[in-house]
Protein backbone atom coordinates (compact mmCIF):
# COMPACT_ATOMS: atom_id res chain seq x y z
CA UNK A 1 0.00 0.00 0.00
CA UNK A 2 1.51 3.42 -0.74
CA UNK A 3 1.68 5.89 1.55
CA UNK A 4 -0.62 8.99 0.95
CA UNK A 5 0.97 12.63 1.51
CA UNK A 6 -1.36 12.83 5.09
CA UNK A 7 -0.18 9.47 6.22
CA UNK A 8 3.85 10.41 6.25
CA UNK A 9 3.00 13.72 7.92
CA UNK A 10 0.93 11.71 10.50
CA UNK A 11 4.16 9.40 11.34
CA UNK A 12 6.36 12.29 11.56
CA UNK A 13 4.56 13.80 14.16
CA UNK A 14 4.05 10.48 15.99
CA UNK A 15 7.01 9.73 16.42
CA UNK A 16 8.51 13.23 17.09
CA UNK A 17 5.63 12.77 19.79
CA UNK A 18 7.22 10.08 21.17
CA UNK A 19 11.18 11.08 21.04
CA UNK A 20 12.91 14.24 21.49
CA UNK A 21 15.94 13.05 19.96
CA UNK A 22 13.63 12.16 16.84
CA UNK A 23 12.11 16.03 16.54
CA UNK A 24 15.87 17.45 17.40
CA UNK A 25 17.43 15.66 14.64
CA UNK A 26 14.38 17.17 12.12
CA UNK A 27 14.46 20.56 13.99
CA UNK A 28 18.42 20.66 13.24
CA UNK A 29 17.84 20.79 9.22
CA UNK A 30 15.59 23.74 10.39
CA UNK A 31 17.81 25.30 12.35
CA UNK A 32 21.45 25.05 11.07
CA UNK A 33 20.72 23.89 7.07
CA UNK A 34 24.32 23.94 6.13
CA UNK A 35 25.51 22.08 8.58
CA UNK A 36 26.14 17.99 9.08
CA UNK A 37 23.90 16.94 12.60
CA UNK A 38 26.88 14.75 14.77
CA UNK A 39 24.44 12.82 16.70
CA UNK A 40 25.89 10.74 19.48
CA UNK A 41 24.92 9.10 22.87
CA UNK A 42 25.44 11.96 24.78
CA UNK A 43 22.57 13.47 23.18
CA UNK A 44 20.39 10.68 23.41
CA UNK A 45 21.03 11.12 27.05
CA UNK A 46 19.90 14.61 27.39
CA UNK A 47 17.16 13.93 25.34
CA UNK A 48 15.77 11.12 28.10
CA UNK A 49 16.71 13.25 30.69
CA UNK A 50 14.67 16.49 29.27
CA UNK A 51 11.89 13.76 28.31
CA UNK A 52 11.89 13.05 32.10
CA UNK A 53 11.18 16.29 33.12
CA UNK A 54 8.83 16.85 30.38
CA UNK A 55 6.58 13.68 32.26
CA UNK A 56 7.35 15.19 35.75
CA UNK A 57 9.85 12.63 36.91
CA UNK A 58 12.26 15.16 37.28
CA UNK A 59 11.93 19.00 38.43
CA UNK A 60 15.62 19.58 39.17
CA UNK A 61 18.31 18.52 36.60
CA UNK A 62 21.64 19.61 36.26
CA UNK A 63 24.02 18.35 33.12
CA UNK A 64 27.63 19.16 33.18
CA UNK A 65 28.92 19.05 29.40
CA UNK A 66 31.71 20.51 27.67
CA UNK A 67 31.52 23.14 25.13
CA UNK A 68 30.09 23.14 21.82
CA UNK A 69 28.06 20.19 22.36
CA UNK A 70 24.75 21.46 21.19
CA UNK A 71 23.86 21.73 24.55
CA UNK A 72 22.19 25.60 24.49
CA UNK A 73 20.35 24.58 21.08
CA UNK A 74 18.97 21.68 22.57
CA UNK A 75 17.77 22.08 26.07
CA UNK A 76 16.81 25.94 24.84
CA UNK A 77 15.34 25.90 21.85
CA UNK A 78 14.82 22.29 20.73
CA UNK A 79 12.92 21.42 23.97
CA UNK A 80 10.23 24.52 24.39
CA UNK A 81 9.32 24.11 20.64
CA UNK A 82 8.73 20.17 21.02
CA UNK A 83 6.45 20.69 24.09
CA UNK A 84 4.74 23.34 22.33
CA UNK A 85 4.65 21.41 18.89
CA UNK A 86 4.57 17.47 19.17
CA UNK A 87 3.67 16.92 22.86
CA UNK A 88 0.84 19.43 23.04
CA UNK A 89 1.70 21.53 25.81
CA UNK A 90 1.75 24.87 24.39
CA UNK A 91 0.72 26.54 27.66
CA UNK A 92 4.30 26.15 29.24
CA UNK A 93 5.98 29.07 29.78
CA UNK A 94 9.84 29.06 29.61
CA UNK A 95 12.68 31.54 31.21
CA UNK A 96 15.69 31.03 29.72
CA UNK A 97 18.38 32.79 31.25
CA UNK A 98 22.18 32.45 30.68
CA UNK A 99 25.38 35.16 32.30
CA UNK A 100 24.94 36.88 29.06
CA UNK A 101 21.48 38.36 28.33
CA UNK A 102 22.40 38.19 24.87
CA UNK A 103 23.04 34.32 25.34
CA UNK A 104 19.66 33.93 26.50
CA UNK A 105 18.42 36.31 24.03
CA UNK A 106 19.96 34.38 20.90
CA UNK A 107 17.91 31.08 22.13
CA UNK A 108 14.76 32.78 22.74
CA UNK A 109 14.79 34.21 19.09
CA UNK A 110 16.15 30.75 17.48
CA UNK A 111 13.01 28.85 19.52
CA UNK A 112 10.86 31.76 17.80
CA UNK A 113 12.46 31.03 14.52
CA UNK A 114 11.69 27.24 14.65
CA UNK A 115 8.43 27.66 15.69
CA UNK A 116 7.54 29.66 13.17
CA UNK A 117 9.32 27.72 10.59
CA UNK A 118 7.19 26.25 7.48
CA UNK A 119 8.09 22.76 8.50
CA UNK A 120 6.93 23.06 12.04
CA UNK A 121 3.48 25.07 11.35
CA UNK A 122 2.58 22.63 8.57
CA UNK A 123 2.92 19.75 11.54
CA UNK A 124 1.78 21.73 14.77
CA UNK A 125 -0.09 24.86 13.58
CA UNK A 126 0.17 27.18 16.36
CA UNK A 127 -0.10 30.86 16.59
CA UNK A 128 1.99 33.50 17.81
CA UNK A 129 0.80 36.67 19.36
CA UNK A 130 1.56 39.80 16.97
CA UNK A 131 1.77 42.15 19.99
CA UNK A 132 4.05 39.47 22.10
CA UNK A 133 6.50 38.47 19.34
CA UNK A 134 10.49 39.74 19.84
CA UNK A 135 13.00 38.28 20.49
CA UNK A 136 13.25 38.79 24.42
CA UNK A 137 10.22 37.75 24.62
CA UNK A 138 7.52 35.75 22.36
CA UNK A 139 3.86 33.86 23.23
CA UNK A 140 1.13 31.99 21.67
CA UNK A 141 -2.14 32.14 21.71
CA UNK A 142 -2.72 29.12 24.39
CA UNK A 143 -0.92 31.81 26.84
CA UNK A 144 2.12 29.96 26.58
CA UNK A 145 5.59 32.54 26.93
CA UNK A 146 9.05 31.94 26.15
CA UNK A 147 11.50 34.80 28.03
CA UNK A 148 14.86 35.77 27.94
CA UNK A 149 16.84 37.34 31.16
CA UNK A 150 20.35 37.34 32.25
CA UNK A 151 21.13 35.04 35.02
CA UNK A 152 21.70 38.26 37.98
CA UNK A 153 18.64 39.94 36.62
CA UNK A 154 15.39 37.74 36.92
CA UNK A 155 13.17 40.08 38.19
CA UNK A 156 9.98 40.08 37.23
CA UNK A 157 10.19 37.08 35.50
CA UNK A 158 8.59 33.44 35.87
CA UNK A 159 7.95 29.76 34.81
CA UNK A 160 6.95 26.23 34.75
CA UNK A 161 10.51 25.76 33.26
CA UNK A 162 13.29 27.38 34.23
CA UNK A 163 16.72 27.11 32.11
CA UNK A 164 19.87 28.44 33.04
CA UNK A 165 22.74 28.24 30.30
CA UNK A 166 25.92 28.78 31.95
CA UNK A 167 25.64 30.90 35.05
CA UNK A 168 29.14 32.09 34.55
CA UNK A 169 31.43 32.73 31.68
CA UNK A 170 34.83 30.99 31.20
CA UNK A 171 36.23 34.51 31.52
CA UNK A 172 34.93 34.42 34.94
CA UNK A 173 34.99 31.23 36.38
CA UNK A 174 38.45 32.27 38.65
CA UNK A 175 36.65 35.48 40.30
CA UNK A 176 35.79 34.55 43.76
CA UNK A 177 33.27 37.59 43.29
CA UNK A 178 31.22 36.57 40.20
CA UNK A 179 31.49 32.77 41.79
CA UNK A 180 29.83 34.34 44.63
CA UNK A 181 27.22 35.86 43.06
CA UNK A 182 26.75 33.09 40.91
CA UNK A 183 26.08 30.95 43.76
CA UNK A 184 23.81 33.58 45.38
CA UNK A 185 21.31 34.01 42.46
CA UNK A 186 21.34 30.24 42.37
CA UNK A 187 20.07 29.31 45.60
CA UNK A 188 18.59 32.86 46.26
CA UNK A 189 16.95 34.15 43.35
CA UNK A 190 16.54 31.25 40.82
CA UNK A 191 14.24 28.74 43.34
CA UNK A 192 11.63 31.59 43.10
CA UNK A 193 11.30 32.16 39.81
CA UNK A 194 8.85 28.88 39.47
CA UNK A 195 5.38 29.07 39.01
CA UNK A 196 4.45 26.11 41.41
CA UNK A 197 6.14 22.86 42.84
CA UNK A 198 5.61 21.34 40.32
CA UNK A 199 7.99 23.45 38.03
CA UNK A 200 11.10 22.66 37.18
CA UNK A 201 14.38 23.51 36.82
CA UNK A 202 17.24 22.86 34.45
CA UNK A 203 20.50 23.71 34.29
CA UNK A 204 23.00 23.35 31.45
CA UNK A 205 26.73 23.84 31.54
CA UNK A 206 29.89 23.69 31.51
CA UNK A 207 31.67 23.00 34.89
CA UNK A 208 34.85 25.60 34.64
CA UNK A 209 35.61 25.73 38.55
CA UNK A 210 35.68 23.47 41.77
CA UNK A 211 33.55 26.29 43.33
CA UNK A 212 31.00 26.69 39.98
CA UNK A 213 27.24 25.55 40.48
Amino acid sequence: MQLTKADLLAIERELCKRSLAEFAKRAWRVLEPAAQLKWGWALDAICLHLEAVTRGDITRLLMNVPPGSMKSLLTGVIWPAWEWGPVGLPEMRFVGTAHEEQLAIRDSRRCRDLIKSEWFQKLWPLDLLADLDGKREFGNTRKGIRQARAFTSMTGVRGDRVILDDPISADNANSAAKLEAARIAFTETLPTRVNSDKSAIVVIMQRLNEKDI
